[in-house]
């Protein structure tokens, strides 16, 4: 039997494509800041090896961890914006 539903994000991303079109000119500065986010949410959450394999970090898990403990008993789902939003 299933208590809570937790949709945990997990994301990869190239982080060199993504330096690559924050710097480009053709790129427009809302989406610069759309990639800014994305790799500053990339580079706090997970780390990526040389090898391209993607783990969670020990703070994500603390704050997954936190997050379910928080909302375990007066939720049945916790949707994966709670963690990354």
């Amino acid at each position: 039997m299933v208590d809570v539903i937790v949709e945990v994000p997990y994301i990869v991303v190239d982080e060199e494509e993504l330096k690559r079109r924050i710097e480009s000119r053709r790129v427009r500065d809302t989406t610069k800041e759309r990639y800014r986010k994305l790799l500053a949410q990339f580079k706090e959450n997970f780390r990526k090896y040389d090898n391209g394999f993607v783990v969670f970090t020990e703070n994500y898990l603390r704050k997954v961890h936190n997050k379910v403990k928080e909302k375990a008993l007066t939720v049945n789902k916790i949707p994966y914006d709670e963690f990354l939003g």
